[in-house]
């Protein structure tokens, strides 16, 4: 198991101008989610892609690309 990977993204939650996911890390129990900010979970754009396809209405843009990652 790699160090500090996601195992899922939960939901999102838009506040201040700024859009965070509620990380589940692979083998830690619920208790240890985590808000993080867009930026910080570029390396797991097919989970949040996920995310947003099954949540649509879900704060987020509808698909990340890297180019919106690094310039949202």
């Amino acid at each position: 198991m790699e160090k500090n990977s996601i195992d899922f993204i939960a939901t999102t939650f838009f506040t201040s101008s700024k859009l965070y996911y509620l990380v589940h890390w692979l083998g830690y129990p619920p208790n240890d989610h985590t808000w993080e900010l867009v930026t910080n979970v570029g390396n797991a754009q097919a989970l949040v892609n996920d995310l947003h396809r099954r949540y649509p209405n879900k704060p987020g843009p509808t698909l990340l690309t890297p180019t919106s990652i690094r310039h949202f």
